[in-house]
């Protein structure tokens, strides 16, 4: 496999990690890894890097869940849910994944054994109750809610850490340990289904150990897991006497022992709680809501994803290849792109990502931007192709060399065909993906250097992708042909009134919209997804699509939709 030409790496204080990753320090250590705080040299901002390492006890199930995990996060993409950015591989034994920093504290030391304040618990409890109908409704169940996998930022936001046993709804519980013991839900013990309502059970311990400083049920492991099957659990007030009534009904209905009598969805909960904790709790924030405008899987381009996963897997067996996105501003390049990239990044391919930018920018910048990780890897055994690639980085690649008495023609020639050998090399090592965005707007300079890769990618383990806004290619007309230099071109089309709809099933998941109102949608966007998006978007914000119950709701009169009528 691809890991295998890939040399043992250490991971110590300073190290520098994938070529962009600066080890600053240890935030954390299991059984299975390490989570480490680093600095990604690229992006020029502090992560949280966590790795899985085999030493032999790390089953190939472990490294799946590793993998999924990441796959998870990267569909889960909410207020109160951590950010996820890079996954790769390390050493043949090594797989990475980095995430947000999280500031704050863990809400562990936050109760730190303490009844926690009405307000407090109101506020956070509404929090998770949101992110977990957001997860349940892109068809995940989270698996491990716990005080230690909450943070609470210092300006009293909620943030669900650690989705390291993310599984799908309706996955078999396996029976035993798989979560924490205080906090695990009688089905996942027993060998059941795990659904929502198994999250929602662990949300019931939680609360209840919030509202009095422990969790409902004590002692030695095996007590633990049998009072969660057995023993009812204690009512609120027994610990808490000046609880609410109704809020003591809320936690009883959540720690039932099954499934069947808990609520149905966190929706419900939320709506209870509401109407115990006050109105303001009732709705969620324009943040929250709008969280639920990316649909959690690709939608309606599944023959477009068919055609670049094999454009990926010809690249991975040796056949090196190009294949560019190519439509209207709008149309889900860049979606279509991202999606391919975290199959990419699961398949142990090295990932190089570089943006054009509209107006002036430094000649060769997208390159600069895509190959650094690949600059600090190859720098130390690749000194002979310093001097020409010395014209691509200027003054960030170390070296100077005789060509710079060269004809600036011949010398650009020179820097591309050497930057083609580089990248040679590079992907012997581990197979590349170099996605460019926006090459409507590339510098002359990065024009040349993609066809010049392009004539020489079959050379390569190498996919060389990107997008383009075909309609606005005045300044890059090379890219108009699909032959030229073997830059392959897949047009995207706009949507289908087919596709609008299941792009709204995707997103919303639940909602209630009459055909007139879904004609004027379909009409006035044309199909394209990010005008529907910022549609969606604007209604939000005006308060014109609300969600109530669970259930996005949009107005019943299609002439009263006061939207845009063009994307600009």
């Amino acid at each position: 496999m691809a890991t295998s030409k890939l040399q043992q790496v250490d991971i110590t204080p300073n190290a520098l990690l994938a070529g962009r990753y600066r080890v600053l320090g240890i935030l954390g250590q299991g059984g299975m890894g390490t989570v480490w705080r680093v600095k990604d040299q690229v992006k020029g901002c502090e992560v949280a890097l966590k790795t899985i390492r085999s030493t032999g006890e790390v089953t190939a199930a472990q490294e799946l869940a590793f993998r999924e995990e990441y796959r998870a996060m990267t569909r889960l993409r909410h207020p109160n849910t951590i950010e996820v950015f890079d996954f790769g591989v390390l050493d043949a034994r090594t797989r990475f994944l980095t995430m947000a920093m999280v500031p704050g504290r863990e809400l562990l030391d936050v109760i730190a054994g303490r009844a926690m304040p009405y307000e407090t618990a109101y506020s956070l409890l509404s929090q998770l109750l949101r992110a977990l109908d957001f997860i349940h409704s892109r068809l995940y169940v989270h698996r491990d809610i716990k005080a230690a996998n909450v943070r609470v930022r210092d300006d009293g936001t909620l943030v669900l850490m650690d989705f390291g046993l993310m599984a799908q709804l309706g996955t078999a519980g396996g029976g035993g340990m798989s979560g924490s013991p205080g906090y695990m839900p009688p089905e996942s013990i027993r060998g059941g289904m795990i659904d929502g309502m198994a999250d929602l059970y662990s949300v019931g311990c939680l609360a209840f150990e919030m509202l009095t400083g422990r969790v409902p049920f004590t002692g030695s492991l095996r007590d633990v897991l049998r009072a969660h099957v057995e023993t009812p659990a204690p009512l609120l007030r027994t610990r808490r006497p000046d609880a609410p009534v109704e809020l003591e009904r809320i936690i009883a209905k959540l720690l039932e022992k099954e499934p069947c009598k808990r609520y149905r969805g966190a929706a419900e909960v939320l709506a209870d709680l509401a109407l115990v904790a006050g109105t303001e709790y009732a709705c969620p924030n324009l943040a929250q809501a709008q969280s639920y405008l990316v649909a959690g899987a690709m939608v309606g381009r599944e023959r477009e994803l068919h055609a670049m996963d094999n454009a990926l897997q010809r690249a991975m067996t040796g056949i090196g290849n190009t294949l560019l996105v190519g439509a209207p501003g709008g149309t889900g390049k860049s979606r279509l792109v991202a999606e391919l990239l975290v199959q990419a990044r699961l398949q142990d391919v090295m990932v190089l990502e570089g943006r054009c930018r509209e107006g002036r920018q430094a000649p060769y910048g997208p390159l600069v931007e895509a190959l650094q990780p690949l600059r600090a890897i190859l720098a130390l055994d690749d000194v002979e192709h310093a001097a020409a690639l010395d014209l691509i980085f200027r003054d960030q690649f170390p070296g100077t060399g005789e060509l710079v008495a060269l004809p600036e023609e011949q010398l650009r020639r020179a820097a591309h065909e050497q930057l083609a050998d580089w990248l040679v090399l590079a992907s012997q090592k581990q197979p590349v993906v170099l996605a460019l965005d926006d090459l409507q707007w590339a510098d002359a300079m990065t024009q040349d250097a993609v066809r010049a890769l392009a004539r020489r990618v079959g050379e390569m383990r190498l996919l060389l992708t990107g997008t383009l806004r075909d309609d606005e290619l005045g300044a890059a007309p090379y890219l108009r042909s699909a032959d030229e230099g073997g830059l392959a071109l897949l047009r995207l089309a706009p949507f289908s009134p087919d596709q609008v709809s299941a792009l709204l099933d995707a997103t919303l998941r639940e909602y209630a919209i009459n055909q007139p109102v879904m004609a004027r949608l379909v009409g006035t966007t044309g199909g394209n997804a990010f005008f529907l998006t910022e549609t969606l978007r604007l209604l939000m914000d005006e308060g014109a699509l609300v969600q109530r119950a669970g259930t996005w709701i949009f107005p019943e009169h299609a002439d009263r939709l006061d939207v845009p009528t063009t994307v600009d």
